[in-house]
């Protein structure tokens, strides 16, 4: 854990972004090459940069830390989804302080990973046109 569950994502220096795009935001079941539900989080900007952005959560998961930084990453113009490691092994989305991950990190594999960081790039390719991910 590199930082506090309540944490937020650093704000985009103003002489970076002078003027910051709106975003939808939503969440997104996406279906992985194995078959699997992957949860994941997505955000949109109204003003789309070309590269859009797989984020890849610490090993708690996908908590609000996470989406909060896709939507930063979108509001700089960047398409991001957001995946959930656990999807697999935890119906549940509630990502908070007290989840127990460490049973959930035991059942992923790399290969699971690799999957579903793929299946979020198909998905900011085909749905969202994006070439560079």
């Amino acid at each position: 854990m590199c930082f506090d569950p309540a944490a937020t994502p650093p704000a985009i220096p103003a002489d970076v972004l002078p003027q910051p795009s709106a975003v939808r935001s939503q969440a997104l079941t996406l279906t992985t090459e194995d078959g699997a539900s992957l949860t994941a989080y997505s955000s949109v900007p109204d003003a789309p940069r070309e590269v859009a952005v797989v984020v890849l959560p610490d090993v708690r998961g996908l908590f609000d830390y996470y989406k909060r930084l896709a939507d930063r990453l979108a509001s700089a113009g960047h398409h991001a989804v957001a995946i959930d490691y656990f999807a697999r092994t935890e119906a549940s989305t509630d990502r908070g302080p007290d989840f127990e991950f460490m049973p959930h990190v035991r059942q992923l594999t790399v290969e699971q990973v690799l999957a579903d960081a793929r299946v979020a790039a198909t998905h900011l390719r085909e749905v969202h046109g994006i070439r560079d991910v």
